[in-house]
């Protein structure tokens, strides 16, 4: 029997790393009100959270942690 997809949506600040900072000024990314999208324990999507789709945040959870800082990789 596979899971059910559970969806959460973690709003705040946030901040991804795409390469390596030392050599790559453009590593970072700073979203001001973003979204991390969580399906199953897993991130499947980083957005403004303007540009999110409204559909997406319908019979889900949302966790706002604005003013907070989000930072993928220690969810």
């Amino acid at each position: 029997m596979s899971e059910a997809r559970k969806t959460l949506i973690l709003r705040g600040t946030v901040l991804t790393c795409s390469g390596d900072p030392a050599h790559e000024t453009a590593a970072f990314r700073l979203i001001e009100d973003g979204a991390l999208v969580v399906e199953s324990r897993r991130i499947v999507e980083v957005e403004s959270w303007s540009d999110l789709k409204t559909e997406r945040t319908m019979n889900v959870t949302v966790v706002d942690h604005r003013p907070g800082l989000i930072v993928p990789g220690f969810v």
